[in-house]
């Protein structure tokens, strides 16, 4: 199982839901980061699932390494450390970045309404 990134490119068609290169040429990256052993594939599963992370609020985000190793009987331990130490910063990391892409999205949102309603304003000054 793989990251689901854009479900509409299958949709529409578009080259990249083959694993092609789309216009600017870059492939999809669920093509670029899919797992690529068994192994992969079931921790990330695991880590996908409901409960596969502790923490969040004033407790620092964490997987939860008793739960996936529990989920995952079949996958030696060491192996499931290893891809574990691996996915846990890459995924915060990925996290991070988008709560401060949607920051940035909200933040520009308030301000384009601020500017019409000042913009609003100003004409309802000017026709008194």
């Amino acid at each position: 199982m793989t990251p689901d990134f854009c479900a509409n490119c299958a949709k529409v068609d578009a080259p990249c839901a083959t694993g092609m290169a789309d216009s600017s040429g870059r492939r999809c990256p669920r093509f670029e980061h899919a797992c690529q052993t068994f192994e992969g594939a079931a921790v990330w599963d695991a880590i996908s699932r409901a409960g596969g992370w502790t923490g969040g609020g004033m407790t620092p985000r964490r997987l939860d390494r008793s739960a996936i190793r529990a989920r995952l009987a079949e996958v030696p331990g060491w192996i499931v450390e290893e891809l574990c130490d691996a996915a846990e910063p890459a995924a915060l990391a990925a996290e991070a970045k988008a709560r401060e892409r949607e920051k940035k999205a909200r933040t520009s949102a308030v301000q384009r309404r601020g500017a019409r309603r000042a913009h609003t304003a100003r004409r309802e000054d000017q026709d008194d």
